[in-house]
């Protein structure tokens, strides 16, 4: 594997993590306060029509983590950032909703030589993950606990022209809770595992004069993790 900017120096950038995380962690302790105060208000009969009066939409903010993989040279990892990401929940017959969601994290490519030991950015790129499937959830008072099992596509995209962006097929499985606190408003929060997979064996990342930054056999995932939440709206 040739590393096409070898030599630039990585910025962990741990300290700008912590606040971000801390401050998101504050932002949804203080709404979930609020949304369950409001949703103990709620009738049953209120949340059944919120259940069947069809769409949801959902606005998603987090921390997604994860996504190394190894190399002859050493270890190529996706450093953890925040993510945000929008989705759209249609009921259908069975308490059952489609999903249709679009996941985006901002993020940059860091090569570990094994040798060494040294740290090097290799590009910035952005993760895209376009998915559909389906959740299920189980009625608590105006709580709803789900799961969620999804399919789709992942877009790695990276920001220098110069390197080639790749398609991987991939899965999202996730667990979460909604919180219905009136008719058309919610809080959720969740925790989600995503996986990208290369059916067949080859070079990720290529460019023509560099050749590529990493390479997968046939059938390996690039397993990432996502936690946070949002706000919903019942259309």
């Amino acid at each position: 594997m040739k590393n096409s900017v070898k030599g630039i120096t990585c910025n962990p950038g741990g300290g700008q993590a912590l606040i971000s995380g801390s401050m998101l962690g504050f932002v949804l302790f203080f709404l979930l306060g609020n949304l369950l105060a409001k949703a103990q208000g709620l009738s049953t009969y209120d949340r059944a029509s919120s259940a069947t009066r069809g769409v949801e939409l959902a606005g998603l903010y987090g921390w997604q983590f994860g996504g190394s993989l190894n190399t002859t040279a050493g270890d190529v990892s996706i450093m953890d950032s925040d993510s945000w990401g929008v989705e759209l929940d249609i009921t259908v017959p069975g308490e059952i909703q489609a999903v249709m969601l679009y996941y985006r994290q901002d993020s940059r490519l860091e090569l570990k030589e094994d040798i060494t030991g040294s740290k090097s950015t290799l590009f910035d790129m952005s993760v895209n993950y376009f998915q559909v499937g389906g959740m299920k959830g189980v009625w608590q008072g105006n709580i709803m606990p789900f799961g969620v099992f999804t399919l789709g596509a992942t877009l790695f995209d990276p920001k220098n022209s110069g390197i080639d962006s790749e398609w991987l097929f991939s899965v999202n499985l996730g667990l979460g809770v909604k919180i219905y606190a009136s008719e058309r408003v919610g809080l959720r929060l969740q925790g989600n595992l995503l996986l990208p997979i290369q059916w067949a064996g080859g070079g990720l990342w290529c460019s023509s004069g560099s050749g590529c930054s990493a390479s997968l056999s046939g059938g390996s995932a690039i397993l990432q993790g996502f936690a946070g939440g949002g706000l919903f709206i019942v259309i």
